[in-house]
């Protein structure tokens, strides 16, 4: 095998064996980073094993597993495929998401903040997304939520 075939096979085969992220929609060139963003702290939940443990119980694992993985791709879906929604907005949206499960990452198991609080965080989120958009206030959100969701 010649030097230079060498040289192009180590420089070009490393990133065609990282793994990528596929959407079953299409996105805008300009939002691909957000949608990356979002992913990349849904990667933070699994171990190094690539386990998602957020609890001892294997059956709160499953339902936490749906909410922070399976309805949050689906809510990614939902923003970029809105035609009712600016460019803007979905930006927004998809910011405010990773903001969501960054601070998820970060507080999940602490006292205030058990990893069982997921679904009702992300369904106070969408209600949230809801309000904001019809320029209504998100206040009774925070109000009818226990104080780690509205925290």
């Amino acid at each position: 095998m010649s030097p230079r075939l060498l040289v192009l096979l180590i420089f070009l085969l490393p990133p065609a064996l990282r793994a990528q992220t596929t959407y079953t929609f299409k996105i805008a060139t300009d939002r691909m980073l957000f949608h990356d963003q979002v992913d990349k702290q849904q990667k933070l939940f699994s171990g190094k094993d690539g386990a998602f443990n957020l609890s001892a119980d294997e059956s709160i694992n499953l339902e936490l597993e749906d909410v922070l993985i399976r309805q949050v791709d689906e809510l990614q879906e939902k923003i970029e495929l809105d035609s009712t929604i600016t460019g803007q907005v979905k930006v927004k949206s998809l910011k405010s998401l990773e903001t969501l499960l960054k601070v998820f990452n970060q507080n999940k198991n602490k006292k205030d903040f058990p990893a069982t609080i997921a679904p009702a965080l992300l369904d106070a989120f969408k209600t949230c997304m809801y309000l904001d958009r019809h320029s209504e206030s998100i206040e009774p959100v925070i109000e009818d939520n226990e104080y780690g969701v509205g925290k």
